[in-house]
């Protein structure tokens, strides 16, 4: 089945978030007329501790069920469809280093939301959300595929950070991974090295997220893919590294927070466990993606000129 090229007209869900200010039976009318589709609308918040799991798995899943339903039987022009799903879907635990392909899902979560219902955290409960979700595309898709018209691609990002484009009225509205990088930024503990050396995520620009959902439209031969990408697993020690010369160098200036100045070097000896993401979807897309030094620099300065730091 061809991919879609320009001129097209995609429908594109959640444009007031991060990542879709970049790029139910509601849908039904959205559909008409569209060749392509991106749905990044699964929710991106948080369940509290007292909300059970099912506050964030079922909207996530009906959400992305509901929008198959509508196009398979209104949206007789869409070619294809891109999901958002998240790196949360692939990375079940492994001990010592571990490289995520696209055969690995990450059934312990599910799991252990399904046993401790309520009691489970609210990060694992957001886990096994973006987990059911990706299942019940990848399910529908193959139960259907006989009929169908269209094809799937998932994009399967990790931590997203870089610059804030839409509008932020206060740095409590933030989007999560932007508050959790200011936090690991300024946290007052990490003169304990092997806090300093902890693994914090494998990273990547919301600029590169983007790219490659327009890559996941126009690319014949991505169809039927989990495209699992990232720039590599960043310690907190690289983070404040990062920051620190940014600040050295004059690329930053005058914020008002204090970047924390960590261990340097503490991550070196016990970077080889950390987890990693197969190169294969950089690879089949031929992208280099941003580094983690323009990433930063970006990101502060779209911060700043915001005055939210």
């Amino acid at each position: 089945m061809p991919a879609v090229s320009a001129p097209a007209k995609v429908l594109v869900t959640g444009c007031s978030g991060f990542l879709g200010s970049h790029v139910p039976a509601a849908f039904d009318k959205a559909v008409l007329g569209v060749d392509a589709v991106v749905h990044v609308a699964s929710p991106m918040i948080m369940a509290g501790p007292e909300d059970p799991p099912e506050k964030l798995i079922t909207p996530a899943v009906e959400g992305t069920l509901s929008l198959l339903r509508s196009i398979e039987a209104y949206g007789s022009g869409v070619k294809r469809i891109v999901v958002t799903s998240s790196m949360a879907s692939v990375m079940e635990p492994h001990e010592g280093p571990y490289e995520y392909t696209e055969d690995d899902w990450n059934n312990a979560v599910i799991k252990l939301v399904e046993k401790l219902g309520k009691a489970a955290t609210p990060m694992d409960k957001y886990r096994a959300s973006k987990t059911h979700a990706e299942r019940a595309l990848w399910n529908y898709m193959e139960v259907n595929k006989s009929k169908l018209r269209f094809e799937a691609v998932t994009v399967n990002p990790p931590f997203i950070y870089g610059p804030v484009i839409h509008e932020v009225p206060s740095k409590a509205q933030l989007p999560g991974s932007a508050q959790y990088l200011l936090y690991q930024l300024t946290r007052a503990d990490v003169s304990n090295p092997e806090i300093a050396a902890s693994f914090l995520a494998n990273h990547i620009d919301v600029r590169d997220v983007a790219e490659v959902h327009v890559d996941a439209i126009e690319r014949e031969e991505v169809a039927g893919h989990r495209l699992l990408i990232g720039c590599g697993p960043l310690a907190l020690q690289d983070l404040l590294d990062a920051a620190n010369a940014l600040l050295a160098d004059g690329s930053v200036t005058e914020l008002s927070l204090k970047i924390a100045v960590g261990v340097p070097g503490a991550a070196n000896p016990v970077r080889k466990d950390f987890a990693t993401i197969t190169p294969r979807s950089q690879e089949l897309l031929g992208r280099k993606f941003i580094q983690l030094p323009e990433m930063l620099r970006d990101t502060l300065l779209s911060f700043k000129n915001k005055n939210l730091v």
